[in-house]
């Protein structure tokens, strides 16, 4: 492809380089410049709607609707009728600790990502991260859900949507407020009755 520009580059510059009209074996510079620039633009053309096909491809691609909940999924290993039962977990849980309705702010898309660690915005490898109203969720094959980063991340989404603006990214640090122990002890719980 490099090779192709190249060549139509050089054919589309000759006529300036070597006078217009002059001709070489019967062929005018010109007319090779001109067939030349319409071979990149149809290339142009070619590319450019291919991509735009796929930027349309992908937004139409159906995103997965948990049930009972205001959460799209996408790339899940998981059927939508555990997740649902996953998030259900989370509200009642999170209700009985903290004594927040997260169902009503649980309003977000939740985008997996195959491997164990993918990296974030800042650059950092992580198993999870919240980024506005996106949680971001890495798995392997066969681990349980409650072996993935998801209940964490949830708790950072809730705390970030409740009452801080932020999600406490520092945790227990002195940094941010917001996460306490009470947090740990839900993820753990929750993690233990999703990895069975």
């Amino acid at each position: 492809m490099r090779s192709l520009i190249s060549k139509v580059s050089v054919l589309a510059a000759s006529p300036f380089l070597s006078g217009m009209g002059d001709s070489k074996d019967g062929y005018s510079y010109a007319s090779n410049a001109h067939a030349a620039l319409m071979v990149l633009g149809a290339i142009s053309f070619v590319g450019v709607a291919a991509f735009v096909s796929l930027l349309v491809a992908q937004r139409n691609r159906p995103k997965m609707l948990v049930p009972g909940h205001d959460v799209r999924v996408d790339g899940s290993p998981y059927p939508p009728g555990m997740l649902a039962i996953a998030l259900n977990a989370f509200c009642v849980d999170y209700y009985g600790t903290f004594s927040i309705n997260a169902k009503s702010y649980l309003e977000c898309y939740i985008y997996f990502i195959r491997g164990p660690y993918f990296e974030t915005t800042t650059g950092v490898r992580a198993a999870g991260q919240v980024v506005g109203r996106v949680i971001k969720v890495a798995f392997v094959e066969d681990q349980k859900l409650g072996q993935t980063a998801l209940f964490h991340e949830l708790c950072h989404f809730m705390i970030a949507r409740t009452s801080y603006g932020h999600g406490d990214p520092d945790h227990l640090g002195s940094v941010y407020d917001g996460w306490t122990p009470e947090h740990q002890k839900l993820i753990l719980r929750l993690k233990h009755r999703f990895s069975q």
